[in-house]
């Protein structure tokens, strides 16, 4: 008798406990959907303003900026699919930006166009395979540009006029910085310059 009102007993703790725990079990499921909403409605609304923001660069014409932002928020969402459609569909609009700009032979704006999507191009990697281009086509872009301007430079120079070579030159190297003969022959085209308004 003492046995079974002890089992009973235990039995109704038992219950009790169990009452107790699946209600906190419960709350707790309760509070983790709530926690996770809030960390989707975040992701949501930053993945908005990246899409704003970068729009708002691209039309001003920062490609650079336009990619810089998108960046920021792939590293954080890289799960994300509207944003990685968005981020795309950027990259392809700057490059038939590149495009355009080089069909109508202005290989200046073409080269740092193209250069601006190639410095970036490491970004790019896990997703390089869905883009129309890659590496090898935007460095034999830059490099079709960097001949065209380089060139155009030239024929200036050799026509003597200096200032409008050093323009040229100067341009180049916005997509072109480390190129050693280009900056000397902007050192010595100055030289010649000053020394041609020295005898003025």
């Amino acid at each position: 008798m003492l046995c079974s009102k002890m089992g009973i007993q235990f039995l109704k703790k038992t219950i009790s406990l169990l009452g107790v725990l699946s209600l906190l079990l419960l709350s707790s499921c309760t509070y983790l959907k709530k926690t996770d909403l809030y960390h989707l409605d975040k992701q949501n609304a930053e993945v908005e303003r990246t899409i704003t923001q970068s729009k708002q660069d691209f039309n001003i014409g920062d490609y650079s900026r336009a990619i810089d932002v998108y960046k920021f928020s792939f590293a954080k969402y890289p799960e994300n699919q509207k944003l990685l459609s968005n981020y795309l569909k950027t990259l392809e609009n700057i490059k038939r930006v590149a495009d355009r700009a080089f069909e109508k032979k202005d290989y200046n704006f073409a080269g740092q166009t193209y250069y601006t999507l190639l410095r970036n191009y490491s970004y790019f990697k896990n997703f390089a395979e869905l883009l129309s281009f890659d590496s090898e086509f935007l460095n034999a872009r830059v490099t079709e540009c960097r001949t065209c301007v380089s060139r155009k430079g030239l024929e200036q120079y050799r026509k003597r006029n200096l200032r409008k070579a050093i323009s040229i030159w100067k341009n180049l190297l916005a997509f072109d910085p480390n190129n050693i003969y280009i900056r000397n022959a902007i050192n010595t085209a100055t030289i010649q310059l000053k020394t041609l308004e020295g005898k003025k």
